[in-house]
């Protein structure tokens, strides 16, 4: 007698082989998926590190060069004098955070002002001025440093007062 078809023992070990295989792959979707989104935030993190970075260069580099438009000049804290914006600007780290301050400083004190908030969780931020000769400042040096995803990080730059007439 010739069989015919598949018998109920074979279409089961079939079944739990298909079964077998679709699990498996399904589990090394869900891990990489899970690899891929880590990777993603801490990508996110440092990019935005970067752009905040940046965007301290930027207000830095446009800041002028004569050393009585400075009103402060620290490590954490850099404040000069604007004349084209009639105000005051600062640059500064406080409870891990950098902060883009715009106002009036008079006597060390803040008046009128307003914070933008730049970058949170700095471990580090630094403020190197250079000058050269006349008291003029030529450049700073700055420094960051953060902590993205167990991954620690260190940005550096000279940013290059610009020689404007203020």
């Amino acid at each position: 007698m010739v069989k015919k078809g598949f018998s109920i023992i074979e279409w089961l070990i079939s079944f739990f082989l298909i079964l077998l295989i679709l699990t498996s792959v399904f589990q090394s979707c869900v891990v990489m998926n899970k690899h891929l989104l880590k990777t993603s935030k801490s990508a996110y993190k440092c990019a935005e590190l970067c752009s905040a970075f940046d965007m301290v260069v930027r207000y830095i580099s446009s800041a002028p060069f004569q050393p009585n438009v400075w009103k402060k000049l620290s490590r954490n804290e850099l404040i000069w004098h604007d004349k084209a914006l009639h105000a005051d600007i600062g640059c500064c780290i406080e409870n891990r955070n950098i902060f883009i301050i715009k106002g009036t400083y008079v006597n060390g004190a803040w008046h009128k002002k307003r914070r933008n908030l730049i970058a949170r969780n700095i471990d580090r931020f630094d403020f190197y001025p250079h000058y050269a000769k006349k008291n003029l400042l030529c450049n700073i040096r700055l420094v960051l440093e953060a902590e993205c995803e167990g991954k620690s990080y260190t940005f550096e730059r000279i940013v290059y007062i610009q020689n404007r007439i203020v």
